[in-house]
C-alpha cells in the first residue's frame, strides 16, 4: 500500500501519519522495522532505501517525509520503484 499526504495543514498531515502507523504496529504484530527518512535533509540515506532488508523483521514500513523538496533525480528514482 502506498500513502501519499500532502497539504498546508502539517497539524492533520502529522496525526494521519502516525494513525498510519500505528495501524502498520498493530497489525505487525511487533515484527516490523520502520524506515524514516527526511527526503530534504539526508539525501544520502534516501538513495539507500530498498537496498537492504530487515533480517529480523518480517514487514517494513518505509515513510519518506518532504520528497517534493528532495532533488530532482532522488524523487525520480523514488517514483520509479513505485509500481504503477
Amino acid at each position: 500500500m502506498i500513502s501519499l499526504i500532502h497539504g498546508a495543514d502539517t497539524y492533520r498531515s502529522r496525526r494521519e501519519l502516525e494513525s498510519i502507523i500505528a495501524k502498520f504496529c498493530e497489525r505487525a504484530a511487533g515484527e516490523y522495522h520502520i524506515t524514516r527518512v527526511d527526503a530534504s535533509e539526508d539525501a544520502a540515506r534516501l538513495r539507500d532505501i530498498g537496498r537492504t532488508a530487515s533480517l529480523f523483521a518480517a514487514e517494513e514500513l518505509i515513510v519518506i517525509e518532504n520528497i517534493s523538496d528532495a532533488e530532482a533525480g532522488d524523487a525520480a528514482r523514488v517514483k520509479a520503484m513505485l509500481p504503477v
